[in-house]
């Protein structure tokens, strides 16, 4: 609330409340990758992005409310253990994501199938961001962040970083210019982070 993101947006905050408690439900009571884990890094991801200082716009307020819900719903429905444990067991998990990004498709899955298809959860409904074609972008941002946590894809993650913005950007309206190129790429590296 306090950046703005559900007045900005016009977000059902009724809605939003309920969808929060949904996602919270469906962590399991693991040691690591519980709804304590789901919570704490998506208040790490909120005061990172406070401290980036993003335009306040549309667009960035949607990148901003994509990080933070994929930050919440990143490690829903974790089993509590690896990608390559699920893919060696054959688990059917595994097999239903062709041992792709299994366990980050299924946190997917599992939270933003609700919002379109559990009564009551969609916090999107009659907001800024209602309609297919602002449904599918926002869809977009959110999988690309949390698919950005497969600890498979963390080299390659900050070496693509590394190439766009170390010892570049020199200048503070160049950096500016950069993390808005590449909001995606900087929301990714944010959630690591957190």
């Amino acid at each position: 609330q306090r950046n703005g993101l559900l007045e900005g947006l016009h977000l059902n905050v009724s809605n939003l409340r309920r969808y929060l408690a949904y996602v919270e439900g469906t962590y399991n009571g693991n040691p690591y990758h519980n709804n304590w884990h789901g919570a704490d890094v998506t208040q790490r991801c909120a005061a990172i992005l406070d401290a980036m200082q993003l335009p306040d716009n549309k667009d960035t307020r949607v990148h901003r409310l994509a990080a933070i819900l994929a930050a919440a719903i990143h490690d829903a429905g974790h089993p509590g253990v690896d990608n390559n444990f699920m893919i060696k067991q054959e688990d059917q998990m595994a097999i239903d994501f062709n041992d792709q990004h299994v366990l980050e498709m299924h946190s997917l899955q599992v939270a933003l199938h609700a919002i379109c298809h559990k009564p009551g959860l969609n916090f999107l409904e009659g907001s800024r961001l209602d309609g297919k074609g602002n449904w599918i972008k926002f869809k977009h941002i959110v999988t690309s962040i949390v698919l950005a946590t497969d600890m498979g894809q963390h080299f390659d993650l900050l070496a693509k970083f590394s190439a766009k913005f170390v010892g570049r950007h020199s200048k503070n309206e160049d950096q500016r210019e950069a993390v808005g190129a590449n909001l995606v790429l900087v929301l990714q590296v944010a959630m690591k982070a957190a």
